[in-house]
């Protein structure tokens, strides 16, 4: 089957991850006493709260993407380095708990039929790539809100910086062979780990 047209029947698992992490950041933030994302309706299961629509053609083209970033205001919090960094860490950790429960699911359950074997084994990929992904620490992705936390004033204001550009600093290093490649490595040891053979 055409990779374009896999990609495109893979969409509602994409999606389902694609929530579930957004609403992880929403959630995070919102126990941490900020209201921003609950103000803003991202703690919402409807996909158009958080689709971007360059992330979603990206994946549909690339086998990657991306949602809209959560809104989340530190003045809120306590303490706004630590927990700006609990608020990136939840979205990908969501991602990871879903993989490692269908992964359990997979184990403990006989699924003979073929389209059920593809849906499971999508749902664990989709989320480990969605987690991973979202790691690189180039923002808006979560891993600059984790790698704020251990910078300098002056990182932090790079960061800040380089915000407007950092979707196509990504999509640019993505181009390079080498990091898609060591990207994929990554997914793939993690998939191995989580998945039987």
């Amino acid at each position: 089957m055409d990779a374009f047209v896999v990609r495109l029947l893979l969409s509602p698992i994409f999606l389902f991850a694609l929530i579930m992490h957004e609403m992880a950041h929403g959630k995070a933030a919102d126990m941490l006493k900020d209201p921003t994302a609950r103000t803003f309706g991202r703690l919402s299961f409807n996909p158009f709260a958080h689709l971007d629509l360059l992330g979603a053609a990206s994946f549909v083209i690339f086998g990657f993407g991306w949602a809209k970033p959560v809104p989340i205001n530190p003045y809120f919090f306590e303490d706004p380095k630590k927990d700006t960094a609990i608020v990136g860490l939840a979205g990908p950790a969501a991602n990871l708990l879903i993989a490692w429960f269908f992964s359990v699911l997979f184990r403990y359950f006989s699924f003979d039929h073929e389209l059920l074997r593809f849906i499971y084994f999508n749902t664990v990929w989709i989320n480990i790539m969605f987690a991973v992904f979202n790691l690189i620490p180039i923002p808006p992705l979560d891993g600059s809100r984790l790698l704020r936390a251990f910078l300098p004033r002056e990182g932090a204001a790079f960061l800040d910086s380089i915000e407007p550009y950092g979707i196509f600093i990504v999509l640019f290093l993505l181009m390079m062979p080498g990091s898609y490649r060591a990207l994929n490595l990554l997914i793939r040891f993690i998939f191995g780990f989580l998945m039987p053979t």
